[in-house]
């Protein structure tokens, strides 16, 4: 899901363009001038100001944390540890569990974070989360998450009844939720809130929907690596068509991409294309309000998933061409990764369209062979 994370939405997803707003232009940066001073103070003080100072700062800073860790203790250890936590009546003890549950769960999830007990303690956390209506809602999103990530149907009650809050940012971690829970008899709430007046959830819920169909997208762009079409239903293709023309623009390209995994696209092409156009994506003003995203990092990913795109659906008329021929001098890119992707891509379309001519070449001089050895049998009848 594309695209400029402005609020961070999906379940790792790493685009996001949610809410996005016409830039204002503002006044040019104006630059101090600054004359170059003679160091003063010979080498005593040099050493003071660049060396002392730093250190005796740094080893503050260590004695410091080591005294808080030694205060605090090692934190929670094992799922009862976490089920205490959760269950606090102090908001800051609840949201201290979910962060470190969620750093536990990074790599794996072992069998002890399975047990009903835990289960039960995140859906009695999720829903006191939601009662307390913290703004931005960061527990209940994290919670959700975790849930998320376990995966267990016996969570699907809780993050069903979440799906109605009236906060988007539940509704839309609520929704993708119903998709790692794999609940898809919620598909019916899921159209209905494909619909929502929020952006974040109708995106939420095109890509669960498309997911459920085997079209969703993944994490790092694009669902699938090897080479097979993704399906999707005729409704869920509708829905995708129809956010083609979303007032939002992360909407348009969720649909865009979702759209681009089954093969079949070119009403996808606008959308993609503007994917591609650095100078568009800056013109929307990034407000991460929950995670610190760089802004050009977030931006990059947006243009290597339409890059992915367009490479999948094999486009290689002169507007893509054209588009990724610019991204191969992108100067504004510093380590390079949106160069190298543009250049892979344009160099695998350029290969299509070369096989596409030599196999055109081909049927033709078969066809030619095929119309003179006709003709040579017809003669020595004839003769």
């Amino acid at each position: 899901m594309p695209l400029l994370r402005l609020r961070l939405r999906a379940f790792e997803h790493p685009l996001s363009m949610v809410n996005s707003v016409d830039k204002k232009p503002g006044s040019p940066a104006s630059y101090a001038s600054f004359e170059e001073e003679e160091p003063r103070g010979g080498v005593l003080r040099t050493f003071v100001q660049f060396f002392a100072i730093p250190m005796l700062i740094v080893s503050i800073a260590v004695g410091l944390w080591m005294g808080v860790h030694w205060i605090a203790g090692s934190g929670p250890t094992d799922a009862d540890d976490f089920v205490e936590l959760l269950r606090s009546d102090t908001i800051n003890r609840r949201w201290q569990a979910a962060y470190e549950l969620a750093n536990r769960l990074r790599d794996g999830v072992p069998e002890e974070f399975r047990q009903p007990r835990l289960l039960e303690a995140l859906g009695s956390a999720l829903t006191r989360a939601r009662a307390e209506k913290e703004k931005p809602p960061r527990l209940a999103i994290s919670v959700l998450r975790i849930i998320g990530r376990i995966a267990d149907e016996k969570s699907i009650p809780v993050v069903r009844d979440a799906l109605d809050d009236e906060d988007p940012w539940i509704r839309s971690y609520a929704v993708l939720g119903i998709g790692a829970l794999g609940d898809r008899e919620s598909r019916p709430k899921l159209v209905a809130l494909a619909s929502d007046t929020d952006p974040g959830t109708r995106r939420a819920a095109l890509f669960t929907l498309a997911r459920f169909d085997g079209g969703g997208l993944r994490p790092g762009g694009l669902a699938r690596t090897d080479g097979a079409e993704a399906w999707l239903s005729r409704a869920v293709r509708q829905i995708a068509v129809d956010h083609l023309g979303d007032t939002d623009v992360d909407v348009r390209m969720t649909a865009a991409l979702v759209l681009s995994e089954t093969g079949q696209a070119e009403e996808a092409k606008p959308v993609l294309l503007k994917m591609l156009d650095r100078g568009y994506l800056e013109s929307f003003e990034f407000n991460d309000s929950i995670g610190a995203l760089d802004p050009n990092h977030v931006r990059s990913n947006t243009i290597i998933a339409g890059i992915k795109a367009v490479a999948r659906l094999r486009y290689n008329d002169p507007p893509v061409l054209g588009a990724l021929e610019k991204l191969t001098n992108d100067d504004t890119e510093i380590d390079g990764v949106v160069r190298e992707h543009a250049r892979k891509a344009l160099q695998h379309l350029r290969d299509q369209n070369s096989l596409r001519k030599t196999g055109t070449r081909k049927m033709g001089l078969n066809k030619n062979t095929k119309t003179d050895r006709a003709d040579r049998a017809g003669r020595k009848r004839t003769g």
